[in-house]
């Protein structure tokens, strides 16, 4: 009951037969509101088609299945969640139940919203910079060059792609009193 994340039991229609405190609480209701209720309700508009395609997925599949969309609580605030599916077999009621775990992945997928936003802008900064730019491995592999650095060099993006920093060097002993001094 006081899992660090939330844990339901559905039978083959998506009817909820137990939960824990935990998933209660984050959907901010009572463990007793949820019992033989569909677990749908819970499911944002905008994924209730592809919380509908995991059901029919378990049903045809045996093994394991995960998935992440968005649900709202009982106050009507949204969240992100990833849903761990194990498929059990009752043999005494001759009926199919999904034991799902539900963890927030809100923080995870805001995290990564923001990593990718920083990327952009940065890759956007060193492109516009009005100065030769490269960022390149120890080994002298370019990973990164904006077109000041094609225009200083005079290579074109292509050719820097396939070039080594050490390729640039007039007197290659210079890249290693670089790399020395940088260490």
């Amino acid at each position: 009951d006081f899992a660090p994340v939330g844990y339901f039991t559905v039978n083959e229609k998506g009817i909820v037969i137990k939960a824990n405190l935990t998933l209660a609480k984050k959907l901010g209701t009572e463990r007793s509101q949820m019992t033989n209720k569909p677990f749908n309700k819970f499911v944002c508009a905008g994924s209730q088609d592809s919380y509908y395609l995991f059901l029919n997925r378990l049903l045809e599949k045996t093994s394991n299945q995960s998935m992440e969309l968005k649900l709202k609580n009982e106050s009507g605030f949204d969240f992100d969640a990833l849903l761990d599916c194990i498929r059990i077999e009752e043999t005494k009621a001759n009926s199919l139940q999904f034991r799902i775990s539900l963890a927030d992945i809100t923080e995870r997928r805001q995290a990564g919203e923001a990593l990718r936003e920083s990327e952009e802008k940065l890759r956007l900064l060193v492109e516009r910079l009005p100065i030769g730019v490269t960022h390149n491995t120890p080994d002298g592999q370019f990973l990164v060059y904006n077109p000041h650095a094609q225009n200083m060099t005079g290579y074109t993006l292509q050719e820097l792609s396939a070039m080594k920093a050490q390729d640039l060097y007039v007197h290659p002993e210079d890249r290693k009193d670089l790399l020395r001094n940088l260490e």
